[in-house]
C-alpha cells in the first residue's frame, strides 16, 4: 500500500508544482486531496485521513500552524513555505504545541 498525503497551499501553481516534483521523487506517494486553505486542510484530512500533511504557513484564514494543531500527531506534518521568517515562526510554535 502508498503512502497518502494532503498538499495545503493558497497558491494554486505552488500546489501543482509541489504534486509534480512529489510525483517525480516519491512516485508511491498518492495525493488524495488538496487545500487552498487552513480551514479547508483540517476538513480534507478530517475526510481522507493522509499520513503526511504538506502544509503552507502562511494562508488567509487559518494559517498553516493553527490547522498543524488541529491535525496534530495523527499525521506527520511537513511544512513549505518560500519564507524563512515563517518556517522559523512554524517550528518554534509547532514544537511548543505538541510536545
Amino acid at each position: 500500500m502508498s503512502a497518502t498525503a494532503l498538499i495545503a497551499d493558497d497558491e494554486p501553481l505552488l500546489r501543482e508544482r509541489l504534486v509534480s516534483h512529489l510525483a517525480r521523487l516519491w512516485p508511491e506517494l498518492q495525493v488524495v486531496a488538496q487545500a487552498r486553505n487552513g480551514r479547508e486542510a483540517v476538513e480534507l484530512f478530517d475526510e481522507h485521513t493522509p499520513q503526511v500533511v504538506f502544509m503552507d504557513v502562511h494562508m488567509p484564514g487559518m494559517n498553516g500552524v493553527e490547522a498543524a494543531r488541529c491535525i496534530g500527531r495523527r499525521a506527520e506534518l511537513v511544512f513549505v513555505t518560500a519564507f524563512e521568517n515563517y518556517a522559523v515562526e512554524a517550528f518554534a510554535r509547532a514544537r511548543s504545541t505538541m510536545s
